[in-house]
């Protein structure tokens, strides 16, 4: 019954979030009875689910099976940002990287971001937020997000999807930031192409705040080079 009842609260908080944002940047004004019903709809279909299927698991990848693909730069115009998410083994630290390049493959900012969180998806989640206000305060407008979290791909793809509120929180922030871009879009890319992100979300763990790596970091640009022509990765120094 505690468990029912944490369960529907968090949907309520989910959809006041979601009704405040949408006041915030104008989208349209909810009504009290409008937040009661979708919240109660929401939360029916994932109760639903859970008594349907209490033991799907998604389906596993490994690395062995990915192809050798190098990393691509962004038609003319636009920016492509690489997220990742990463943290400790007691899961006591987490950690957020973010690096962006042009359409020439030019490493434009590369950031590690300290940052604790419950789960990997919704570290996933907050890399991904990170990118897109860091890509709004820098003026761009036309912006390919990466990230080798494909659960997260797949929910912003299809919001109908249920996911743990935490991070359905977050991922609602994203659609309401990504309205202020004039071309975006979301895909899955695998690890093996997004390994520059991958190790600025470990170097956050030893971080204490926010780092903005020098563009000219030995290590930074080894990664760079690897990871565009699909050669073995360097170490992080």
């Amino acid at each position: 019954m505690a468990r029912e009842f944490l369960s529907r609260a968090s949907f309520f908080c989910w959809y006041l979030w979601r009704a405040r944002n949408d006041k915030v940047f104008k989208v349209k004004e909810w009504t009290v009875h409008e937040v009661i019903n979708a919240a109660e709809k929401a939360y029916k279909e994932f109760a639903g689910v859970q008594k349907v299927q209490p033991t799907t698991k998604a389906p596993s990848t490994t690395h062995a099976s990915l192809p050798n693909v190098a990393w691509k730069p962004p038609p003319a115009g636009f920016w492509k940002v690489n997220c990742d998410a990463a943290a400790t083994l007691d899961k006591r630290k987490g950690g957020l990287g973010v690096v962006f390049r042009d359409s020439a493959g030019s490493i434009d900012r590369a950031i590690s971001l300290p940052h604790s969180f419950s789960s990997i998806n919704q570290g996933e989640a907050l890399a991904i937020r990170l990118a897109l206000s860091t890509a709004l305060q820098a003026g761009f407008t036309k912006l390919q997000v990466e990230s080798d979290c494909l659960e997260i791909i797949n929910l912003l793809s299809n919001p109908a999807m249920i996911t743990q509120w935490e991070v359905a929180l977050i991922l609602d922030d994203i659609r309401t930031l990504a309205t202020s871009f004039t071309m975006i879009s979301f895909v899955y890319v695998p690890r093996s192409v997004n390994y520059v992100a991958n190790t600025l979300a470990r170097k956050a763990l030893s971080c204490v705040c926010s780092t903005n790596l020098p563009l000219s970091t030995p290590w930074l640009q080894d990664l760079i080079r690897s990871e565009a022509t699909a050669c073995s990765h360097v170490s992080l120094q």
